[in-house]
């Protein structure tokens, strides 16, 4: 029993990178397949930090010891350095320009309007007898 629990500490701390560091827990998914890929992808990168672990100078905080093997959190500042180093197979972005707008002759319907939804008026609240004594100012 007391051997598993080495793996079950690097799953657990692996989680907690997962859902701090990379966001896993973040975004609100509507299904089960979407919640499927968007784990697929944190576990991609995941991995590609793990890969680039050797390929980056960790980027420490001044209370982070030297003496330490670099952590995943420490890849993933240094990534950007990394990441413009290799360079990017895509194009740089094109200004998009003017958008063309609406099509000519196009109709456009006004919005559906509903009616108010007024809710009833509460009912008065009946005054309260109060058996207050009269001041007596003492003599």
């Amino acid at each position: 029993m007391a051997t598993y629990y080495g793996h079950r500490f690097g799953q657990e701390h692996g989680y907690r990178v997962d859902k701090q560091a990379l966001l896993w827990a973040a975004p609100h998914l509507r299904t089960p397949d979407q919640f499927q890929r968007w784990t697929d992808v944190v576990a991609i990168v995941r991995n590609e930090l793990r890969l680039a672990r050797p390929l980056v100078a960790a980027m420490r905080r001044p209370w982070e010891s030297p003496h330490r093997p670099i952590t995943p959190q420490q890849v993933r500042r240094a990534m950007a350095r990394l990441i413009a180093q290799v360079g990017t197979p895509a194009p740089a972005p094109l200004p998009r320009g003017k958008a063309p707008g609406r099509a000519k002759g196009a109709t456009i319907k006004p919005a559906t309007r509903h009616p108010v939804i007024i809710k009833g008026t509460k009912p008065a609240r009946s005054a309260k007898k109060t058996t207050k004594k009269a001041h007596v100012p003492r003599e």
